[in-house]
């Protein structure tokens, strides 16, 4: 596997930030709870054509990252059957993602910080 190295592009308003790989080729938004010292992961994407590179797991830890600046204490994230194909679900758990609880449609994973 070829690796990809990449800046990063961050945005944050209020609770919810929006980080992009500069080349644009990915991207995921982290919902901050402050109150429960979580962050919730969602829409973590990348570009067909440039996957196997490590922009995915470059995303992850530059978000873990983020979160450890903001004192989140757990990432919480949820893995749909529905639009995502299985080996995300183990891709996750390589990378440190617990299974937290069941739904009818996927998993819930967790990573505490």
């Amino acid at each position: 596997m070829q690796q990809i190295y990449t800046n990063f592009q961050y945005w944050a308003y209020r609770d919810r930030a929006i980080l992009m790989t500069s080349n644009g080729h990915g991207a995921l938004i982290i919902d901050f709870i402050t109150e429960l010292d979580d962050a919730l992961l969602w829409s973590l994407s990348v570009d067909p054509e440039f996957r196997d590179l490590g922009l995915g797991t470059a995303l992850l830890e530059e978000a873990e990252y983020l979160c450890r600046g903001r004192a989140v204490k757990r990432i919480v994230l949820d893995w749909d059957e529905r639009n995502s194909e299985k080996w995300v679900l183990h891709w996750y758990k390589r990378l440190g993602f617990t299974e937290l609880q069941s739904n009818p449609y996927g998993v819930t994973l967790t990573k505490c910080l």
